[in-house]
């Protein structure tokens, strides 16, 4: 009886290449940033955000695109390894195939939480920038206020005052405070006026 012949490529390979081009596929669909056409008319109509979720979006997208890129890339590799038969393949072996895409799946897990564990760090980075560059009067949106104050690790008391509270968030930030020009360090002395609500 005559064994069959053995493929000119290496199907598992093949295999994982697919599967990294779904992965990659399911990346790219989720980098697609939410509330996208509101951001944009806000940003047409001249409005401003009323909290943090369009830069934690914008982040997210990217950390997520630049995943779907890397998955497409390695599953471009895996299919031209497997048409090119690279390693010699004597077969299809479903183990190999569903043992490896097990793991290119769990490893876009792995990838998805690390960004998204590290989307504080950056959206820190991005708020420290901008706002030593562009002070943002700080007093006029509390909401926004506390957002970037629990961001930034700020603690604050049911009793202290909205003043007393930005002027530490300034500090944490290293915004310029209006009233006496200095950055950052000693800008805690004075209590203001009004209350924080928590």
């Amino acid at each position: 009886m005559p064994t069959a012949p053995t493929p000119a490529f290496d199907p598992d390979l093949l295999v994982l290449g697919v599967v990294a081009h779904l992965v990659a596929g399911l990346l790219y669909g989720l980098s697609v940033g939410k509330g996208r056409p509101r951001r944009l008319l806000m940003e047409l109509l001249g409005g401003t955000p009323r909290d943090l979720d369009y830069l934690r979006d914008a982040i997210q997208a990217k950390a997520r695109g630049q995943a779907g890129a890397a998955y497409f890339s390695l599953g471009s590799l895996l299919l031209l390894l497997g048409f090119l038969d690279a390693f010699g393949s004597p077969g299809a072996d479903p183990r190999v195939q569903a043992l490896g895409a097990a793991g290119l799946v769990l490893l876009a897990a792995a990838v998805l939480a690390w960004s998204d564990r590290g989307v504080a760090r950056r959206m820190r980075r991005y708020l420290r920038d901008y706002l030593q560059q562009h002070p943002y009067p700080l007093e006029e949106n509390v909401n926004l206020a506390r957002e970037i104050g629990e961001l930034f690790s700020v603690p604050h008391s049911p009793d202290e005052t909205l003043e007393s509270y930005v002027r530490k968030v300034r500090q944490a930030v290293g915004m310029e405070d209006p009233g006496t020009g200095r950055r950052g360090r000693g800008l805690l002395a004075g209590a203001g006026r009004g209350r924080l609500e928590t």
